[in-house]
């Protein structure tokens, strides 16, 4: 697979953040892509914490599948199941048209679905620190980007040396925005 445990678990947090942005921020919801990123996060979370224990975690979208394999490391696991079970229907079926008719509640669900596993695995990794300094880096980050933005240069260029998406840049301006509507 070619990650380690860090990485992996760096690249779950940015899937739930996406979840949760576009279930607070985003005008028109896709409760599908919502619940994809849900699960996407679940299933990395997964995945690193097989990682960091030196196993390969199998090619599988199943998070039933990845929990039994981390219940053969730590039967403790078995606490997530129903977390697991939630979130496991969205890995595939809302990529792709379907009759999910998926509403509010469901993403809610996924949201904090994703955020018990998240708590959980990285408790059990010992990686809370990890994303606490992640966090304070991307804290310093985003004062200096507010500075760039409040200085009168172009959002474009900002954005492009900035080395960050389109859209977690439109975050970071529209919190910009919100703060300078105080």
């Amino acid at each position: 697979m070619g990650f380690n445990s860090e990485k992996m678990a760096l690249m779950a947090k940015d899937n739930l953040e996406t979840a949760i942005y576009l279930n607070e921020k985003h005008s028109k919801k896709s409760y599908e892509i919502i619940c994809n990123q849900c699960q996407q996060a679940g299933e990395k979370y997964l995945k690193a914490f097989l990682l960091m224990r030196g196993v390969e975690p199998d090619l599988t979208h199943k998070m039933t599948l990845l929990r039994r394999d981390c219940m053969l490391i730590d039967n403790s696991f078995e606490v997530i199941s129903r977390d697991c079970a939630v979130l496991d229907v969205y890995g595939v079926i809302p990529r792709y048209p379907n009759d999910l008719n998926l509403m509010q509640a469901h993403a809610d669900k996924a949201i904090t679905s994703a955020k018990n596993i998240e708590s959980f695995t990285l408790g059990k990794m010992g990686l809370n620190e990890l994303i606490e300094d992640v966090q304070e880096v991307e804290e310093e980050k985003k004062i200096f980007l507010f500075q760039q933005i409040q200085s009168g240069l172009p959002l474009n260029q900002i954005r492009k040396f900035s080395g960050l998406s389109r859209s977690q840049f439109d975050k970071i301006v529209q919190e910009y925005d919100a703060q300078e509507q105080l």
